[in-house]
């Protein structure tokens, strides 16, 4: 009187489709429709979208239910036997299959692949009629679950093969457009060599000339001479200045490789080279570094930049000395780095441009130092924050996560 189909998955059955009547009335209707149009078996085994929908949906409400284990007895008896086997109410069958049967028995034919691996099982029962199945119709069902086996191996077969097409499509697909890349990073690599070695060789004779003109001042009492020799001194170091600026920018695009960075001790070092011509400003450091604070993955020399970038503009804005402070923390799989100085500040319009490439302020620089320190942060998954009032300084906060942490940045700090 009703059938209901499991296939397996993932070491699993599920309902997949069923087919009869729910009830007596449905199958009164049934058989009515099946006299007045005069329908033959051929009519009835004839496939129909429309007829599969309709009967998926009518029994949605247990096929959604249905969802077992291989090992568990019931499947696991008649998928090693190999046989048809009748259910009765008295075994041991899951819950949901003895509130759906109660206390109708039920037989189970099972489908194998040739390799003998299960592929599902029909659930066929009399519920209406109450009639047993006798052997005519054993080996009837037999022979149905034998070509059934068949036809899901086949059609299995087809569709794995046609999703591994599908896989091997995607995959030629991306290593394409792998290809490419790999192919345009190794000309963009080939481009910033060459122009850091471009760069390397205008550097050389600009401190060259550096050196020669400090010469000149050191030597010469003429003040004309002197004169010049400033002016010299003052236009090469401008020109060192924006080609380290330049160097970094290239560099910051161009090296990729990644270690774990020790964050203090980076700003320890970065202190040590930097005191002496703070002190010479009159400007007082005042570390404040959190003890064993994780370690975060990114490029040590961009990172040093990075905040050599930010701490050298604190002591440029400081002309007449002031305070400055560097802080690290962690919260919530972040570490912070606050860099603060007691400076001037600085208006919304340079604000608004802060980290906009070539823009500066200074008559010494190229512009690109807080873009690159920008750029390097947020390669290593964090972001960079300023905040400044005017005649009170400036607050730069960096956020970057700890190394091996996957957290929501937005969730956790905020966007900023």
């Amino acid at each position: 009187n009703r059938a209901i189909v499991l296939l397996s998955g993932n070491k699993k059955l599920r309902g997949y489709f069923a087919l009869g009547p729910r009830n007596m009335d449905e199958a009164v209707s049934i058989w009515t429709e099946i006299t007045e149009k005069n329908l033959t078996v051929p009519d009835l085994l004839r496939f129909s979208p429309q007829i599969f929908r309709r009967e998926k949906e009518k029994f949605s409400y247990i096929l959604d239910e249905m969802e077992f284990d291989l090992s568990e007895e019931l499947f696991k008896t008649v998928f090693e036997t190999g046989t048809i086997q009748r259910v009765s109410p008295e075994d041991n069958i899951p819950p949901v299959l003895r509130d759906f049967y109660g206390d109708t028995p039920f037989w189970m034919i099972p489908f194998f692949s040739h390799l003998k691996r299960p592929l599902g099982v029909v659930l066929l029962d009399n519920f209406l009629t109450r009639k047993e199945v006798s052997d005519e119709e054993m080996k009837a069902m037999e022979i149905f679950g034998a070509e059934i086996s068949l036809a899901l191996e086949r059609g299995l077969t087809y569709e794995e093969l046609e999703e591994k097409v599908v896989t091997l499509e995607e995959a030629n697909l991306k290593l394409k457009e792998h290809q490419e890349i790999i192919m345009k990073l190794r000309a963009e690599a080939s481009i910033g060599e060459m122009v850091l070695q471009l760069t390397h060789s205008f550097k050389n004779p600009v401190i060259a000339i550096a050196g020669l003109a400090r010469v000149l001042q050191r030597k010469t009492t003429d003040l004309a001479i002197t004169k010049y020799a400033d002016s010299i001194l003052e236009e090469a170091n401008k020109l060192e200045k924006t080609l380290k600026d330049f160097v970094n920018f290239i560099k910051t695009r161009y090296i990729s490789d990644k270690s774990p960075i020790d964050i203090n001790k980076v700003i320890e070092l970065l202190y040590q080279e930097n005191r002496t011509k703070g002190k010479l400003q009159g400007i007082n450091f005042h570390l404040n570094l959190k003890k064993d604070i994780p370690p975060v993955l990114g490029n040590d020399y961009q990172f040093y930049n990075c905040i050599e970038n930010i701490v050298n503009n604190a002591i440029e804005a400081m002309t007449e000395g002031g305070e400055l402070f560097i802080e690290t923390a962690t919260q919530n799989g972040f570490i912070s780095v606050t860099i603060k100085d007691t400076g001037p500040g600085i208006s919304d319009e340079v604000m608004r441009n802060l980290f906009k490439p070539f823009f500066t302020t200074k008559s010494i620089g190229s512009g690109l130092g807080l873009y690159t320190s920008k750029e390097i942060i947020e390669k290593m998954g964090g972001n960079i924050v300023v905040s400044c009032e005017i005649e009170k300084g400036c607050k730069v906060i960096i956020n970057l996560p700890v190394l091996g942490k996957e957290v929501n940045y937005e969730k956790n700090l905020g966007s900023g």
